[in-house]
């Protein structure tokens, strides 16, 4: 049984209504990314499609929503960054052939964070909450008990305008534009907002320090400062420069 990846819960899309998997990887095994750096990563995919295919069908639409980054909705052309025929995939299809262990979701957070663990996982790991599929897909409570302990976190949603109001206080509002900012904010948001080069600083905003225009400086598992709004938040709101091979194709998206 694989002891890397655990599934954390399965149940109804709060999107769609469709059936969709939460799957947790990293757990015995140090993540080579250097912009995240070693966090327990968590999968959000469509339960009965595989996701390289979901995107191809609409299916998506179940962990992903409105997010522009969908693109028409067929798969072509998509601005979304991440790559699903890679670990999405192979994670998914692990899971379906039933080499996937499940974790109760209530118990998953002491497992992260606590040092209350199974044989040969490491504990005390920062989370990232959807590192693919939208974390509003998935209920507050289930979200909740997987970050209650983790020394750091970080989580973005696209679905901002019409998710759980209390996972403002673990998930930053993903943004493309100074108005979806402006009013983000006034729904009680911190933001994160992608913009392209030639794109100004809003107020309240900084260049995130782990990205390659801020210098690489820190890691997402040190930086602490995508975690959602706490009580009495006065923090500024990161933001990163579009980047990549589908730069352009989210310029189109967003209509900048």
């Amino acid at each position: 049984m694989n002891t890397n990846t655990f599934e954390i819960w399965r149940g109804k899309s709060l999107i769609d209504g469709e059936p969709i998997v939460l799957l947790a990887s990293g757990f015995d095994s140090v993540s080579a990314n250097d912009k995240t750096g070693d966090m327990i990563q968590t999968w959000i995919m469509h339960a009965e499609v595989e996701p390289h295919e979901a995107i191809k069908t609409g299916q998506d639409k179940s962990v992903c929503g409105d997010c522009v980054l969908r693109g028409d909705g067929s798969g072509k052309d998509r601005p979304c960054y991440v790559t699903v025929f890679r670990a999405p995939l192979a994670l998914w299809r692990s899971w379906d052939s039933g080499n996937v262990a499940k974790m109760d979701p209530t118990k998953a957070g002491s497992v992260i964070g606590a040092g209350v663990s199974p044989p040969g996982v490491r504990e005390g790991r920062s989370l990232r909450l959807g590192s693919y599929g939208d974390p509003a897909a998935v209920p507050y409570w289930v979200w909740h008990h997987l970050a209650e302990f983790a020394p750091a976190r970080t989580g973005y949603t696209h679905q901002w305008r019409t998710a759980d109001k209390r996972l403002r206080s673990l998930l930053m509002a993903s943004v493309d534009t100074s108005t979806d900012r402006r009013e983000a904010i006034r729904k009680g948001w911190r933001t994160f907002r992608t913009r392209s080069a030639d794109m100004p600083l809003l107020k309240g905003e900084f260049v995130c320090p782990a990205s390659e225009k801020g210098g690489k400086v820190t890691t997402c598992e040190n930086c602490h400062l995508c975690d959602g709004r706490r009580r009495g938040d006065t923090r500024n709101c990161p933001v990163i420069i579009a980047h990549g091979p589908t730069k352009s194709r989210w310029a189109a998206a967003v209509g900048v």
